[in-house]
């Protein structure tokens, strides 16, 4: 199992992506964000806990204009290692973005094409 506390500035995001062993968890501390799951959508805020099946496509935009913070945690997998090497290797954008997709198949994580994000 994998603990993160997670901040995400006023218009961060993550794009919807899945992973093929990890299931994911959520739980909001502070601001409120908008959640993708599968194709539904909805806002998330503080005490709100999200779980995200293996396999479910699953993203996040902060549009508000407050950092929000939440615990997140990742069960059957190695998502740690993902992070780590992605801290490695990904160090000056955008020269580096040629290797995601290396990074991304290695750790079983496939991006999503956005609908709407």
């Amino acid at each position: 199992m994998t603990v993160v506390t997670v901040d995400v500035p006023p218009n961060g995001f993550v794009p919807p992506h899945t992973h093929t062993k990890e299931e994911e968890s959520y739980y909001v501390l502070e601001g409120s964000m908008i959640m993708y799951l599968d194709s539904k959508e909805f806002r998330v805020e503080p005490g709100d806990f999200v779980h995200v099946p293996a396999g479910t496509t699953h993203g996040y935009k902060n549009n508000s204009a407050r950092s929000v913070k939440f615990l997140a945690w990742a069960v059957g997998g190695r998502i740690d290692e993902f992070f780590i090497e992605l801290s490695e290797k990904i160090r000056d954008l955008p020269d580096d973005l040629a290797k995601m997709p290396t990074i991304l198949e290695k750790h079983g994580i496939q991006m999503i094409e956005p609908s709407g994000m």
